[in-house]
C-alpha cells in the first residue's frame, strides 16, 4: 500500500515513527509493506495521503484513504490536544481507524444480496426470571447493598 506524506524539510512530528506504527495497526488487517511515494499517483492500487503544513506546530491534518472500488475517505484531525511525543502514535491510530472503516464498508458491499437477506434474523433476548432453589445466596456484601 502507498503512502504520501508532506514533503517538509522539518516534519512537524516524526513521520518515521508514524508509518512504523501504522504498519503495526495495519498488519493486522493483512497489509504487509507501507511504500512511502512523494506524490500520489493513479493506481489500482490503495493508497493513504497525510496532509498538513510543514511548519513545527502544526494543529491539524487532513488523512484521505483512496481505494479503486469506493469514494475516497477523509478525516480532519485536530493535533492542538495531543503532545508532540504522541503525535505519531494518535496519527496512525486515527489513519487505521479510517482505513479499516473504508474496507468494512467495501466488503458489506461485495456481500452479494442474497446472503444479506438469507441472515437469520437475531432477536435480542428479553430479561429472565431465575429460579432461586438454583442460585446460590449472595454474598453479605451484596445482600447488604440489596437491602
Amino acid at each position: 500500500m502507498d503512502i504520501v506524506l508532506p514533503q517538509c524539510v522539518e516534519e512537524p512530528f516524526s513521520f518515521d515513527s508514524m508509518v512504523s506504527a501504522l504498519q503495526i495497526e495495519l498488519a493486522q488487517e493483512g497489509v504487509v509493506w507501507l511504500h512511502r511515494v512523494s506524490a500520489p499517483k493513479e493506481s489500482e492500487r490503495a493508497r493513504i495521503e497525510l496532509v498538513a503544513d510543514c511548519q513545527p506546530m502544526v494543529s491539524s491534518l487532513l488523512i484521505r484513504i483512496y481505494t479503486p472500488q469506493e469514494p475516497t475517505a477523509v478525516r480532519a484531525m485536530d493535533l492542538s490536544d495531543l503532545p508532540l511525543a504522541l503525535r505519531p502514535r494518535g496519527v496512525a491510530l486515527a489513519t487505521a481507524e479510517l482505513a479499516r472503516s473504508v474496507w468494512l464498508r467495501s466488503t458489506e458491499r461485495a456481500a452479494a444480496p442474497e446472503q444479506r437477506s438469507a441472515a437469520p434474523l437475531i432477536r435480542p433476548a428479553g430479561p429472565r426470571l431465575l429460579k432461586r432453589r438454583s442460585c446460590q445466596s449472595p454474598p453479605r456484601a451484596v445482600r447488604a447493598l440489596l437491602e
